[in-house]
């Protein structure tokens, strides 16, 4: 590490990252969530960097006047309004998830959330800077396996904890307990964690530059959350992801957790013979690779091959401990006819994770669609159980078709299928629950011309948005698993399917695959 007190040259400091946030010293600009750009003052931005390269350890003021100010002698105002000014820039950037913390009498410190300060210190020394390669043989590899991919996103790298992969070359005690933390981080499903565990991987690949799990591991973390969102913070991401598997795939050709993260990129939709074969040949080598099996789960359920889908399940649930990813099991084990362990799981997923999104609406929908609409508008009645962050609307449409599916009535059915309707033009997640209630009220008609919006573009184009701005969820592809769920029994049964199946090219894959779905 650089001396910590030396002169900070912003014309020739790196790049670096602090969580989500992109540090660019030699333009002062910081780039955070939603590619935001941002110039700092210049002092504000040495500042930054002295703590940075301190990685933790403690500067005085001395330390940073000799950094900062070339030795000049300032009055104490002057550190005071920077340090201000940093505090500011975390508290407008929770991504980064750091702070300037003051040791009384004594000087200052960054502090990186979740993150231990031997880990800050080895990550501030080794830096995997912005748009730059790690560092690779003389002579890459370029067997690659960029195919399709499982529409996994954050289940298939997530639920990864505790699995290692079969090149384990020693690590000291110190960077094993940093890859283990990693993926404990990495399952808790949640931006500041993901950033928590991208941190900690970068602390061991720096330490075992040659351990090829390590860059795997990095590469699912920087994968994990890049289906989320929208925006050039992602599309960074998802590049870093795919350096860091690049560089696992050139120590260890068919890395598992590379594979399984250069899928989770490139995604499935229409791709998922070649995404499948990637995948199993993935899993020959490594048969216990998690982020392999559950990307695989993925797939089987995107293509309804939902039986085999769920037995893959039964291993995840059995290695995995529990997480807001239960609502992806709930509606595998729906989809598989296992309603008696959906119901089980749906409770258990409930309890566990109340104010989780997906988790809400998981539990009201499996109440809804599977016989028990009374149930789910009583659950949807208390409104202190209400998950935050949901616009009141969303609700509106959710208890207005359980309502239709309760009591039939044409007016409850106008009703739900109206507000439906509306929204299905605002969010791709809207349209496909819109779809899914059409075909459960008889509604065909207007089923398929929601399939023919949702995959053809016919009438109008759902945006990839997923429901509201304020959640700020997008999909970077189309969907099918939901079109093999029970609720949409009637869908698959008219002749119109069919033709559906091969416009997006399922009929090929069950064709190629020798077997259609469940």
């Amino acid at each position: 590490m650089a001396m910590v007190d030396a002169a900070v040259r912003l014309a020739h400091e790196e790049p670096f990252d602090i969580g989500g946030l992109s540090v660019r010293p030699e333009t002062r600009e910081i780039v955070g969530a939603g590619g935001r750009r941002e110039v700092l003052e210049p002092r504000v931005m040495q500042v930054l960097v002295s703590l940075w390269r301190a990685g933790g350890a403690v500067l005085s003021r001395d330390d940073l006047l000799r950094a900062c100010w070339e030795g000049r002698i300032v009055g104490e105002d002057a550190i005071n309004r920077v340090m201000s000014r940093l505090r500011r820039v975390a508290l407008d950037h929770p991504e980064a998830g750091f702070r300037v913390e003051t040791i009384t009498k004594v000087g200052y410190r960054l502090v990186l959330d979740g993150v231990p300060a031997d880990a800050f210190a080895q990550i501030a020394a080794f830096p995997v800077q912005p748009g730059r390669p790690p560092p690779a043989p003389a002579a890459p590899n370029r067997r690659l396996l960029v195919a399709g991919g499982a529409a996994a996103g954050l289940a298939a790298v997530a639920g990864a904890v505790g699995w290692f992969g079969a090149r384990r070359p020693p690590l000291d005690r110190r960077t094993r307990a940093l890859y283990d933390q990693g993926w404990t981080a990495l399952n808790q499903i949640s931006p500041a964690t993901s950033q928590q565990a991208v941190a900690m991987f970068q602390a061991v690949v720096a330490a075992a530059p040659e351990y090829a799990d390590g860059w795997g591991a990095l590469a699912s973390a920087y994968a994990c959350g890049c289906g989320a969102a929208q925006d050039p913070s992602t599309n960074a991401r998802r590049e870093r992801a795919r350096l860091a598997a690049d560089r696992a795939l050139q120590l260890d050709p068919g890395n598992a957790l590379a594979t399984a993260a250069m899928v989770d990129i490139a995604g499935v939709y229409g791709r998922w013979t070649h995404a499948e074969q990637t995948l199993r040949h993935g899993l020959r080598r490594h048969p216990r690779a998690m982020p392999l099996i559950l990307s695989l789960r993925s797939l089987l359920s995107a293509v309804g091959r939902n039986a085999e889908a769920a037995r893959l399940g039964d291993r995840v649930v059995a290695a995995t401990p529990p997480s807001p990813q239960l609502y992806a099991r709930v509606q595998e084990l729906e989809a598989a006819g296992r309603l008696e362990e959906a119901d089980r799981a749906s409770a258990q997923m409930i309890a566990l994770f109340p104010g989780n999104i997906p988790v809400w609406f998981t539990h009201f929908y499996h109440l809804a669609r599977n016989g028990r609409p009374a149930d789910a508008l009583a659950f949807g009645m208390n409104l202190d159980n209400r998950p935050p962050g949901v616009p009141d609307d969303n609700f509106e449409i959710t208890m207005a078709g359980a309502q239709a599916l309760l009591t039939r009535a044409p007016v409850d059915v106008d009703h739900a299928m109206s507000l439906a309707l509306a929204s299905a033009r605002e969010g791709s997640g809207y349209a496909e629950n819109a779809l899914l209630l059409a075909a459960q009220l008889g509604r065909l008609d207007e089923a398929f011309a929601l399939v023919d919006a949702y995959y053809f573009r016919r009438g109008f184009s759902p945006p990839m948005l997923s429901f509201s701005p304020t959640q700020k969820q997008y999909y970077t592809e189309r969907r099918t698993h939901f079109l093999f769920w029970p609720c949409a029994g009637a869908l698959r049964a008219d002749p119109r399917f069919a033709e559906m199946a091969r416009g997006v090219g399922l009929a090929d894959y069950w064709r190629k695959a020798g077997r259609g779905p469940d």
